[in-house]
Protein backbone atom coordinates (compact mmCIF):
# COMPACT_ATOMS: atom_id res chain seq x y z
CA UNK A 1 0.00 0.00 0.00
CA UNK A 2 2.66 2.61 0.81
CA UNK A 3 4.31 2.18 -2.58
CA UNK A 4 0.88 3.86 -4.49
CA UNK A 5 1.11 7.09 -4.93
CA UNK A 6 -2.11 8.10 -3.04
CA UNK A 7 -1.18 5.61 -0.51
CA UNK A 8 -0.63 8.62 1.74
CA UNK A 9 -3.30 10.79 1.25
CA UNK A 10 -6.17 8.03 1.37
CA UNK A 11 -4.59 7.06 4.97
CA UNK A 12 -4.93 10.92 6.33
CA UNK A 13 -8.30 10.71 4.89
CA UNK A 14 -9.45 8.17 6.29
CA UNK A 15 -7.91 8.54 9.87
CA UNK A 16 -9.36 12.47 9.28
CA UNK A 17 -12.99 10.40 8.56
CA UNK A 18 -12.92 8.44 11.86
CA UNK A 19 -12.28 11.23 13.91
CA UNK A 20 -14.87 13.02 12.71
CA UNK A 21 -17.19 10.09 13.07
CA UNK A 22 -16.11 9.70 16.57
CA UNK A 23 -16.91 13.42 17.39
CA UNK A 24 -20.20 12.55 16.01
CA UNK A 25 -20.76 9.45 17.87
CA UNK A 26 -19.86 11.72 21.19
CA UNK A 27 -21.91 14.51 20.44
CA UNK A 28 -24.88 12.11 19.69
CA UNK A 29 -23.93 10.15 22.81
CA UNK A 30 -24.61 12.95 24.99
CA UNK A 31 -27.33 14.11 24.00
CA UNK A 32 -29.62 10.89 23.68
CA UNK A 33 -27.53 8.63 25.95
CA UNK A 34 -26.57 5.39 25.22
CA UNK A 35 -29.28 3.16 22.83
CA UNK A 36 -30.89 1.24 25.56
CA UNK A 37 -31.69 4.21 27.30
CA UNK A 38 -33.56 5.57 24.25
CA UNK A 39 -35.20 2.76 23.39
CA UNK A 40 -36.10 2.41 27.37
CA UNK A 41 -37.51 5.75 26.47
CA UNK A 42 -39.35 4.98 23.28
CA UNK A 43 -41.14 1.82 24.71
CA UNK A 44 -42.74 3.68 28.01
CA UNK A 45 -43.58 6.40 26.02
CA UNK A 46 -45.58 4.31 23.45
CA UNK A 47 -47.36 2.37 26.64
CA UNK A 48 -48.12 5.72 28.01
CA UNK A 49 -49.91 7.30 25.40
CA UNK A 50 -52.82 6.34 24.28
CA UNK A 51 -53.05 5.27 20.56
CA UNK A 52 -56.47 6.47 18.52
CA UNK A 53 -58.55 3.63 16.88
CA UNK A 54 -59.54 4.69 13.59
CA UNK A 55 -62.11 2.79 12.07
CA UNK A 56 -61.06 0.39 8.82
CA UNK A 57 -63.30 0.23 5.90
CA UNK A 58 -64.68 -2.86 7.24
CA UNK A 59 -66.14 -1.34 10.16
CA UNK A 60 -67.51 1.84 8.31
CA UNK A 61 -71.04 2.11 7.17
CA UNK A 62 -71.66 3.10 3.88
CA UNK A 63 -72.44 6.60 3.91
CA UNK A 64 -73.19 6.91 0.19
CA UNK A 65 -71.85 6.57 -3.48
CA UNK A 66 -68.23 6.33 -3.90
CA UNK A 67 -68.31 8.79 -7.11
CA UNK A 68 -70.52 11.21 -7.68
CA UNK A 69 -72.98 10.69 -10.31
CA UNK A 70 -72.94 13.23 -13.38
Amino acid sequence: MNDHAYAKLLMDALKDAREQIQDEYVTIAGRYDNPQTLMAFYQQLMTTVKPRHYGTVAQLPASGMAWPSP
